[in-house]
């Protein structure tokens, strides 16, 4: 990705999620395909905004000293292993 890209993404990001919660999340058939729903309840005019996250992720149980930088570092966890640390 172009970091004038990244840059863009991360202030429409930023835009979009800065003062919202997480209302809900819905994982797929495997861990490539998870949306997690946003709601800002300070700007309702907006409506929710939803984000679909379509590469490996993982919840660390703990504060890490490194973290992946690509995907193909992302520890592979199950379902139930993703339950469990939420």
């Amino acid at each position: 990705m172009k970091i004038e890209d990244q840059k863009f993404a991360e202030r429409v990001l930023k835009h979009l999620l800065i003062g919202s919660q997480i209302d809900g999340l819905k994982f797929g058939i495997n861990s490539s395909t998870t949306l997690l729903y946003f709601t800002n309840y300070n700007r309702k005019d907006d409506g929710d905004f939803v984000l679909n996250i379509e590469t490996n992720w993982t919840v660390y149980p703990e504060a890490c000293d490194t973290y992946p930088s690509s995907e193909g570092e992302v520890p592979f966890n199950t379902e139930e292993q993703h339950f469990k640390h939420i």
